[in-house]
């Protein structure tokens, strides 16, 4: 590697000051000095891995600057990985080809004669794309005498995947100490006998098992699809100091939750949730992106444009919140955003938490058109803006209700087939949801409902899939060939229509719905609104609260529910 022959001694005699001793059977033996190595936590030992793995580095550095080596881009326009290298592990990166294992042989080969390291071919693997053909598999696995593996993060040589969890399947692929399977509980933090096991437990019945089981696989818990993003990971090491079960799922269920309920139209819905993650492209942010230099607000020009300046200490907005009866959430001595923005929903009522959503939509929304139009509105205009706005969604809610009310639930619009539509309802304090069904027949006719129980249910996303997966059910019982399965939850709509495997907490759910769709000759799964879904909700809602199971089918049913010469089986 070209180090001088004084500097080499001087590290040779770092490495013989030591000694060691050898006990066997309590007896300690006679002690020799070392040749290639030092004692555990010497200082020097790190630089020692350094030194070793730069004569390596060098040498497939080399190989890919000549091009007998071709390593891997993380984008087009980014550089050639070759290889990464840990404290006493590698990952080597090469084309699948005999070329690329060849070269890689004859590299190690060199590294080892000069080194002295041997390769360790039993603790090492081969994992190769997709898109890699089984023959090439096999010349490469043939070259390098390594075995392959389908799943590189189980090798215990490469470092832990922050981030990742396992959803259960089988189960058969998971260790139970040290992985993380269980949510909210990280590997090796099993509670002792003085913490609370009862709670242990109710986590672990609470995992969603799929009837049919599947192989255990490995998802991102930094989203809620289970699919990895660079921004869940981005935020996840930004946010490094918090806890993570707060940047990913635990405590902020109860804001989203809330704020999805209020029933806000979808422009503010969305705009609230930009807020919460810091997305809204304010000065501040806008130049840590390096598109502007200035960052002083555009309403007062007293101080910088972030967030809290734009929600909480902008004159204008300190007007907006004492005319809309809110002062008391800008007297609040939190300092983070985040914070505040979830302790002011939790001590908010429904309608205080509107009003304040509305605010800050229009707050937003009044900065764009003083940029862009350079118009501009005082607190007192904005303010009467928001009730006038209030005002207007109550009235149009008022008269939804109204319609509703009047609304024959015994019929709806007739269409191409028979439908079965599905809502839940959810307990948070007992876990306990319960599905609501009902089938419609050709004509529009009210035909059948059915109500379900279900107990240790984790969240209100996974009892509305425990409905579609009911409904689906309901569907084979009564041997419909062709059916249309309707709900009012979006997400669990598209879960059940996309043909992927799903990833999410409620994939072992979403699983089962999509292995029964053989059951049908046609089943398709369409999102309704809330409004046309009242008669499920309102049967799911009843069945919870007088925790009672149903299954009726009207006497005058729709004679065309059921093909000539086939009958309705019992329900399982």
């Amino acid at each position: 590697m070209g180090f001088a022959r004084g500097w080499i001694d001087t590290i040779m005699r770092c490495l013989e000051s030591v000694s060691y001793s050898v006990v066997v059977n309590g007896h300690v033996g006679e002690r020799f000095h070392p040749v290639r190595g030092l004692c555990q936590g010497d200082p020097l030992s790190p630089f020692l891995f350094l030194l070793c793995g730069e004569g390596l580095s060098c040498l497939l550095r080399l190989a890919a600057e000549g091009g007998g080596l071709r390593g891997v881009k993380a984008s087009r326009s980014g550089p050639q990985i070759s290889h990464l290298l840990f404290a006493d592990d590698c990952i080597l990166f090469s084309e699948a080809t005999s070329r690329g294992a060849t070269t890689l042989r004859d590299i190690l080969k060199e590294y080892r004669i000069c080194s002295g390291q041997c390769v360790n071919f039993e603790k090492s693997t081969v994992f190769f794309s997709k898109n890699t053909t089984e023959e090439a598999k096999a010349a490469v696995i043939e070259i390098l005498g390594v075995r392959s593996s389908n799943n590189p993060e189980r090798y215990l040589g490469l470092p832990n995947m922050d981030g990742l969890c396992w959803r259960v399947g089988r189960g058969t692929g998971i260790s139970i100490w040290d992985d993380y399977w269980i949510p909210g509980i990280s590997p090796g933090e099993w509670p002792n006998r003085d913490d609370n096991e009862i709670k242990l437990v109710a986590d672990l019945i609470k995992i969603p098992l799929a009837e049919i089981p599947h192989e255990d696989f490995q998802v991102w818990k930094g989203e809620l699809s289970g699919d990895f993003s660079v921004m869940s990971a981005y935020k996840l090491l930004q946010e490094s100091s918090f806890d993570p079960n707060f940047l990913i799922q635990a405590d902020i269920k109860d804001f989203y939750n809330k704020l999805w309920n209020l029933q806000l139209p979808s422009k503010i819905a969305i705009t609230i949730w930009r807020i919460s993650w810091n997305y809204l492209l304010t000065l501040v942010n806008l130049k840590y992106k390096r598109v502007t230099r200035n960052v002083a607000c555009p309403r007062c020009g007293r101080e910088e444009e972030d967030i809290t300046h734009i929600f909480r200490q902008c004159p204008v907005t300190v007007e907006v919140w004492h005319l809309s009866d809110l002062s008391w959430i800008i007297d609040s001595t939190i300092q983070g955003f985040w914070e505040w923005l979830t302790w002011v929903f939790k001590m908010s009522t429904t309608e205080q938490c509107k009003r304040i959503c509305c605010g800050m939509w229009f707050l937003w929304r009044s900065r764009n058109i003083l940029i862009h139009e350079r118009k501009s509105k005082t607190g007192r205009e904005l303010s009467h803006k928001v009730k006038q706005y209030i005002a207007e969604l109550e009235g149009l809610e008022e008269k939804k209700s109204t319609s509703n009310m009047n609304c024959c639930h015994r019929h709806r619009k007739p269409l191409n087939g028979v439908t079965i539509t599905f809502d839940a309802a959810f307990n948070k304090r007992t876990f306990k949801s319960a599905s609501g069904v009902v089938v419609w027949g050709r004509s529009g006719r009210l035909s059948a409902t059915k109500t379900v129980l279900h107990t240790n249910v984790p969240s209100p996303f996974a009892s509305e899939a425990l409905a579609g997966l009911q409904a689906t059910r309901l569907g084979i019982t009564m041997n419909l060939p062709s059916v249309t399965v309707m709900g009012d939850s979006r997400t669990i709509i598209k879960k059940c229509q996309s043909m992927e495997k799903d990833k999410s907490v409620i994939g072992a759910i979403i699983h089962d719905i999509q292995s029964k769709k053989i059951c049908f000759q046609n089943i398709r799964f369409k999102f309704i609104n809330r409004t046309d879904n009242l008669l499920a909700h309102k049967i799911a809602r009843e069945a919870l609260k007088k925790e009672e199971e149903t299954y009726l089918v009207l006497v005058n049913e729709d004679s065309s529910l059921y093909p000539e010469g086939r009958w309705r089986r019992e329900p399982d």
